[in-house]
């Protein structure tokens, strides 16, 4: 954060990290890896190009730049005049924005199949031109909100190749890029349109940004028969105070070595996620015989029913690891411990109660 002028290249160390590029003016950033999340945060007149991303990439409060992105979603709020070259793996969504370009992406460089092939993304499933606009009725927004360009001759291949801290190409094989991707930037692949999902298996592919609460509801109760149990995933939108609280950045570069050219060394993973336990599966209540006149047995103990859900299921790794978490999470302990406290004290009052109201009968 805070650069001016510079070239960043990141080759690796980047997988499952939640990054963040924050007031750079003037820079040229390439991340070649893959990673969870990426924000990109008050930046003006800077050129990117950012690998194949799990989670969803923003950008906020920013103008002017140049983007060639992969991600699993895609988000702009406050945003003026960026020339996207995308690969959306879900349908982009601008918000308060206005001249954003659309563009099928356009890039080869070496490893880009395989980073394709570790975050599970189909090539050709990419939706860069299905925008969704959240003012599309606001006058307040100048026009155009955006433009999903055409795919013509001016556009073209643009190859890359991995560099070290000199910037000098470094060996890590020939530039590449899917085949999809390819046929799409030629205009021998269309684009999906949307419509296909209905045909899709699977609940996810009947929902999307456009599906009120109600329906998205209704949905779910239809198809909860048939559905199979899965974990459930973290929240896809990020707000800025959660990304502010744990992101890596790249602001480890000294202002004196901020020159023409800059290249980041690999930087381990810090933040790799912890293995997610299995949610323990539910235990039925034992029934007694009710043909022998005995009364049916009493239903099995509560540590035998479904055990609530891990709070580290519904939260995403990057936020436990703050102090803010950690604090809440002492708190919400606490108060636990209070409420097992109060239901004792309840239970002895209530066999006070009954006690004394035996004697005055018996007497």
């Amino acid at each position: 954060k805070d650069k001016k002028g510079c070239t960043i290249v990141r080759n690796g160390g980047l997988e499952g990290q939640q990054m963040k590029l924050d007031r750079l003016h003037g820079c040229t950033v390439k991340l070649f890896g893959s990673m969870d999340s990426v924000l990109v945060d008050d930046c003006y007149d800077c050129d990117f190009i950012i690998g194949p991303t799990s989670g969803s990439v923003m950008f906020r409060d920013c103008a002017r730049l140049q983007a060639a992105v992969v991600c699993q979603q895609l988000r702009t709020r406050d945003c003026a005049d960026v020339q996207f070259y995308l690969y959306c793996n879900t349908d982009p969504v601008v918000e308060k924005s206005y001249e954003m370009k659309f563009q099928t992406w356009n890039v080869a460089y070496p490893g880009l199949n395989a980073a394709f092939a570790e975050t599970r993304m189909d090539p050709a499933r990419n939706r860069y031109r299905n925008v969704f606009d959240f003012n599309k009725d606001d006058e307040r927004v100048p026009e155009p909100h955006f433009v999903v360009q055409p795919i013509g001759p001016a556009l073209e291949l643009r190859t890359e190749w991995r560099t070290d801290y000199n910037d000098d190409k470094v060996e890590a094989g020939e530039p590449e890029i899917p085949e999809p991707l390819l046929l799409m930037l030629r205009g021998e692949l269309e684009p999906p349109t949307g419509k296909e999902d209905e045909d899709r298996p699977g609940m996810m592919s009947h929902m999307d940004i456009r599906m009120g609460q109600d329906a998205a509801q209704q949905l779910l109760d239809d198809m909860e028969e048939d559905a199979t149990p899965r974990p459930p995933r973290p929240p896809a939108n990020l707000n800025k105070d959660a990304l502010h609280d744990d992101c890596f950045e790249l602001d480890d570069l000294d202002e004196d070595e901020c020159l023409d050219s800059d290249v980041d060394s690999e930087v381990p993973s810090e933040h790799s996620a912890a293995a997610t336990p299995p949610k323990p599966s539910s235990d039925t209540s034992a029934h007694g015989d009710s043909s022998g006149g005995s009364p049916p047995a009493s239903p099995a103990p509560a540590a035998a029913a479904a055990a609530p859900a891990r709070m580290e299921e519904y939260v995403p790794q990057f936020a436990m690891a703050t102090p803010q978490y950690h604090a809440s999470l002492q708190r919400v302990q606490q108060l636990e411990a209070s409420i097992r406290h109060l239901q004792e004290q309840c239970q002895e009052k209530v066999k006070s109660v009954d006690a004394l109201l035996h004697s005055i009968l018996s007497a």
